[in-house]
């Protein structure tokens, strides 16, 4: 039976700065498993990341990215999970999270950990942290692309 028949084709996912606190405290983030039709709207989303020219337009494609896998959270203080708490999203997670998610969505569960535990090779060793750099430096690296007069 294919694997997304299965309604609870899921995976959950702890933030790294979560993980130190008892489970009780931990949020968990539960994200689908992405039939191939989803794969591509998720890489459509990913371009768009990374092609974005302002850093709240980038910030905006992550978020999205984030909630085209999102499911359901736990444990998070104050608010229930529902499509409609986006804001709960803006408001409550930083930079470095959010990106930390995306991987993780991108990724289907699998993190930068997992590959290291298995001894395969990373796309990239600073996924997350890239990810927040880019959006962070966006005007750096315009400023520093020659202009066509000189």
């Amino acid at each position: 039976m294919p694997t997304l028949f299965d309604p609870k084709a899921t995976y959950e996912y702890v933030l790294s700065t979560d993980r130190e606190k008892p489970k009780e405290k931990q949020t968990v983030f539960t994200f689908r498993v992405f039939s191939k039709r989803k794969w591509k709207d998720l890489i459509k989303l990913d371009d768009a990341f990374h092609n974005e020219e302002t850093p709240e337009e980038q910030i905006d494609a992550a978020d999205s990215i984030v909630e085209m896998g999102l499911v359901e959270w736990a444990n998070w203080p104050k608010f229930e999970y529902s499509k409609s708490n986006r804001v709960e999203l803006d408001n409550n997670l930083t930079l470095e999270e959010t990106a930390e998610l995306v991987s993780v969505v991108i990724g289907q569960g699998v993190t930068k950990e997992d590959r290291k535990k298995s001894n395969s090779p990373s796309d990239s060793d600073t996924e997350s942290s890239e990810t927040a750099k880019t959006v962070q430096d966006s005007d750096n690296a315009k400023a520093s692309q020659p202009s066509e007069n000189q």
